[in-house]
């Protein structure tokens, strides 16, 4: 079984979903190939005009997610700030996330 990493994929930024219309960032752990034992999602809705994040996880996930004291803990620091993505992202970076987000496509020439 392969090592797990805690990473992230900003998924609005990724070349594989141009166009996206809100931002959502994946993280939990994962191994080197991309497979995932635990992955939540922060998404952003808009609400009265406001960018929102919200947290979502999956029943197969809780695992991970208690794990993840740090990130609740640094999330607690911005209640009800209505942090950005850049700023979510800069926070999993802080913590030692690594950043695994294809943001290139790796099937177009380079020029």
């Amino acid at each position: 079984m392969s090592e797990m990493r805690r990473a992230f994929v900003w998924s609005s930024e990724a070349w594989f979903n141009e166009g996206a219309t809100l931002p959502c960032v994946m993280f939990g752990m994962y191994d080197r190939n991309g497979s995932t034992d635990g992955e939540m999602a922060m998404r952003w809705y808009d609400i009265g005009h406001r960018l929102v994040p919200r947290l979502e996880v999956f029943d197969n996930a809780w695992g991970a997610l208690a794990g993840f004291g740090d990130v609740l803990e640094k999330m607690s620091e911005v209640d009800d700030q209505d942090i950005q993505p850049s700023q979510f992202v800069a926070m999993l970076r802080s913590l030692g996330f690594d950043d695994i987000t294809e943001y290139e496509n790796p099937n177009e020439p380079p020029f």
